[in-house]
């Protein structure tokens, strides 16, 4: 069987073009990796305080109740059971 010059220097060109198509897809595969590293590793961590309320004389937990972060105007009420959860509190320190 003969062989075509034509039609090989023709499947020689598609490699090379599926090769550099690969490369491509490397490249970006490798910048979008990269990016989503760089952003996880600089994002800022928040913090949760949670707790509970209770009267100190009768033990009752305490509806409706404000609880606030010193100086700050962050903060959040009690439910029905006196419960609390302060979140997404940005890094600083409090008192």
């Amino acid at each position: 069987m003969e062989s075509f010059p034509a039609i090989t220097k023709k499947h020689q060109k598609l490699k090379k073009g599926n090769a550099k198509k690969l490369i491509m897809y490397f490249n970006l595969l490798f910048l979008f990796s990269l990016v989503i590293f760089i952003n996880s590793t600089f994002a800022q961590e928040t913090a949760n305080v949670f707790g509970k309320i209770v009267d100190s004389k009768t033990g009752e937990e305490l509806i409706g109740a404000n609880v606030f972060l010193e100086g700050t105007s962050i903060g959040a009420a009690s439910d029905l059971e006196g419960n609390y959860n302060i979140k997404n509190i940005p890094p600083a320190a409090y008192t």
